[in-house]
């Protein structure tokens, strides 16, 4: 038996950047355990494998709004584990499932993804570049207690040489319990800074997931509106993912209050504001985020980095 794969790198249009991820449409009615779904996901050894799951009817139906969507079901494996939320792999999933018309007609824009996290929705926009806008859950970011503020800036101190801490939050909204938030000084630049891993993923961490962020400057120097970040999540199998679209969704709300977004004229129904945020791992990307009440629109690009055959 053999599965067809595709590799995506999502959030960038440029080859070698970007966050790859594997994605298979299972078949039908198929009968692989989840072992062999881990194993898959092993095999591979990118941050995630995702599968997508195709519905008894995937006709497209009519939402709320009269337009129309279809419906599947997704799941995401690190090396390690299956995982409740992951941005980059479903971005990757709709652009596999938007290139293929016998599965989406060309006139339908939105995916709706059944998943551990609830149900999320993918949106083709009508915009220069193309992009894909995921719909995620926000996180409502607080400040941590003492506690798990002396915990962060022990990590911090372990894996980051010389640089202070500016904030430790986190988020009582699920799937965001195991996710913390550090923002860091502008003392060195979040980008090419030399971070060891490790550090941030003691065994039995409450937090497994550290999302490092710091304000956006330009190569001048001069600040500019959004944040750089960095994801570690060394106990669910990734050291460090190269552009994590949950920690965005997680981080979102904090971000915007922090920052004065800017006029996005993307579509041609809507005038919004959105920050853009950068990865700034050594394969990089950039996202428009857009807070909507209790959730996080992210825009990216994706491009496909590979296709082939699993052999089982």
């Amino acid at each position: 038996m053999s599965l067809k794969f595709t590799v995506v790198d999502a959030f960038t249009s440029k080859p070698f950047c970007g966050n790859p991820a594997a994605v298979i449409v299972l078949p039908e009615n198929h009968t692989l355990p989840d072992s062999t779904l881990q194993g898959i996901a092993v095999e591979f050894n990118l941050s995630e494998t995702a599968y997508i799951i195709q519905p008894a009817d995937c006709s497209p139906k009519r939402g709320e709004d009269g337009e129309e969507y279809v419906d599947f079901g997704l799941r995401w494996f690190t090396p390690a584990r299956e995982v409740r939320l992951c941005g980059h792999a479903t971005l990757a999933s709709a652009s596999v499932l938007y290139a293929d018309s016998s599965l989406i007609p060309a006139s339908v824009n939105e995916i709706r993804f059944s998943t551990l996290s609830g149900i999320l929705k993918a949106r083709r926009i009508n915009s220069t570049p193309p992009k894909v806008e995921l719909q995620f859950p926000s996180g409502d970011i607080e400040p941590a207690s003492a506690e798990v503020e002396k915990f962060a800036c022990k990590m911090v101190a372990e894996a980051m040489e010389g640089v202070g801490v500016q904030f430790v939050g986190i988020s009582r909204r699920e799937p965001y319990g195991i996710y913390l938030l550090i923002e860091i000084d502008d003392t060195a630049p979040l980008k090419g800074m030399m971070v060891d891993p490790g550090r941030f993923g003691p065994t039995g961490t409450q937090f497994p997931i550290v999302t490092i962020c710091q304000r956006t400057k330009s190569e001048a120097g001069i600040d500019v509106q959004g944040y750089d970040y960095r994801m570690f999540a060394v106990p669910v199998g990734v050291a460090e993912d190269p552009v994590c679209g949950s920690a965005i969704s997680f981080a979102a709300n904090y971000w915007e209050s922090k920052t004065k977004p800017r006029e996005y004229t993307g579509g041609d129904k809507y005038v919004e504001f959105t920050n853009r945020i950068r990865a700034v791992s050594s394969r990089g990307g950039e996202i428009d985020v857009i807070c909507d009440g209790g959730w996080a629109k992210l825009r990216g690009e994706a491009r496909v980095a590979s296709r082939g055959e699993i052999y089982l």
